[in-house]
């Protein structure tokens, strides 16, 4: 079975969403099947952490969220034709 590969502009799109809007939206969209799964934890955990910015942890895990969005963005942007 082919692998999917992941066109370049849905790779960067991906990015854009993943810094800008919401972390894991980009990695949903721009990274296929792949990155399905991280994609769905981080816009979870993200989501999550939304009301857990009432008290100071949100804070934690929306950053962890988007570095690890971040970093999941640059590797889409790598591995895409």
């Amino acid at each position: 079975m082919a692998e999917d590969k992941i066109e370049k502009n849905m790779a960067i799109v991906g990015l854009v969403l993943n810094v800008i809007i919401l972390p894991g939206l980009g990695t949903l969209i721009g990274g296929g099947s792949k990155y399905r799964t991280q994609g769905i934890w981080q816009l979870i955990v993200a989501i999550v952490s939304i009301p857990l910015m009432l008290l100071v942890i949100g804070f934690f895990s929306w950053a962890a969220m988007w570095i690890w969005a971040l970093i999941t963005g640059i590797k889409m942007i790598q591995e895409s034709t």
